[in-house]
């Protein structure tokens, strides 16, 4: 509270009747003194006028902060659940308080947990490790699983489990309580079980996959197709049935493009003619072309537009939209970026 003492008083008396209070200081103790006061409910309690003007109110007992009001509120609220507090005295909202629940349970609850809203029994919600544990097994044995773990580790710890398949895996009971837990094996996300799927499917399209280990769904792998072609594909883009070589398909990648809006720049790759990708992008707005690259050879395109988002990546840069929509700020590594590679396999860039 700035200014004078008589002002601040003044403003302190004042915000206590706004409140419905009292003030029963015959004069001004200090911003950070407490001061007796009289609330709505008419307890007569002290506040501090800083803490007043803070908006964090004037009376304990009624915003439950009085270990007496806490003690019999709490007390009540557990006889409300049906439970008896054997606490002998009020030890603080976050220390734990002997109570006997509805079922007989003895059990030991926080006061400010019930008074949010918590229960005051583990045992009665699951959350007691015995019941736990009996629920985990029961839940796994519905979904048609073997519990192989030998004691209950936690509810945020992996257990060991067989599937119905067979398969072993390791989630934890909250994912399986939650329905997340599922075998990686069967829903097809197992690193290891979709490595050898993806090989598996390459060779019967007549190709050998050339990559050492598995990148990833998301990641291209290196492999060489039934024409001999050496090529990349992502293992997704093969499980929707793309195939695996863009060369055979007639998608040679081999244009690598720049162009840029009033407030953002967009890079990419085509095949064969830009012209129809270049209209389309000058329709969204994109019609300056800073950058037209045309018969590159190999995977030289897509190769440098994976290693310009890296890059981008590295310098903090992300996209707007998309994977290769930036803001325009951007634009000058990526044209640094583009000429650099191009430079690397003999060429050079030609004004448009």
């Amino acid at each position: 509270m700035g200014g004078s003492p008589t002002r601040a008083w003044a403003q302190f008396k004042a915000r206590v009747e706004e409140l419905g209070g009292e003030v029963l200081e015959p004069k001004w103790l200090g911003s950070a003194a407490k001061h007796r006061v009289q609330c709505p409910k008419g307890h007569e309690t002290v506040a501090i006028p800083n803490r007043v003007q803070q908006g964090q109110g004037m009376c304990r007992p009624c915003s439950g902060s009085d270990p007496a009001t806490a003690w019999a509120g709490f007390r009540a609220r557990v006889k409300e659940l049906g439970g008896t507090v054997v606490e002998l005295e009020w030890l603080g909202k976050d220390e734990r308080h002997r109570v006997i629940c509805p079922e007989g349970h003895p059990c030991n609850p926080r006061p400010g947990y019930v008074r949010s809203g918590g229960g005051i029994c583990s045992v009665c919600s699951a959350n007691d490790p015995a019941t736990a544990w009996a629920a985990f097994k029961t839940r796994v044995k519905e979904l048609g699983g073997t519990v192989v773990e030998p004691e209950w580790l936690g509810k945020a710890k992996p257990h060991r489990i067989i599937c119905r398949n067979g398969h072993p895996f390791s989630p934890t009971p909250n994912n399986i309580r939650t329905g997340s837990g599922r075998c990686l094996r069967c829903v097809g996300i197992d690193p290891a079980a979709c490595w050898e799927w993806f090989k598996a499917r390459v060779e019967e399209l007549g190709g050998t996959v050339i990559e050492s280990a598995w990148l990833g769904d998301g990641t291209a792998h290196r492999l060489i197709c039934r024409e001999g072609h050496r090529t990349k594909t992502i293992p997704s883009g093969v499980k929707q049935g793309q195939g695996i070589c863009r060369r055979c398909a007639g998608k040679t990648w081999d244009v690598f493009y720049v162009v840029e809006s009033a407030d953002h720049v967009k890079f990419g790759i085509t095949s064969g003619d830009p012209r129809p990708r270049l209209r389309t992008h000058a329709k969204d707005g994109f019609a300056v072309e800073l950058r037209i690259m045309r018969e590159l050879p190999g995977d030289f395109a897509p190769d440098l537009e994976a290693s310009i988002r890296l890059a981008l990546a590295d310098e903090g840069l992300k996209p707007v939209r998309g994977r290769e929509y930036f803001p325009s700020s951007a634009t000058p590594l990526i044209l640094s970026l583009a000429d650099q590679g191009l430079s690397e396999i003999g060429r050079q860039h030609v004004g448009l």
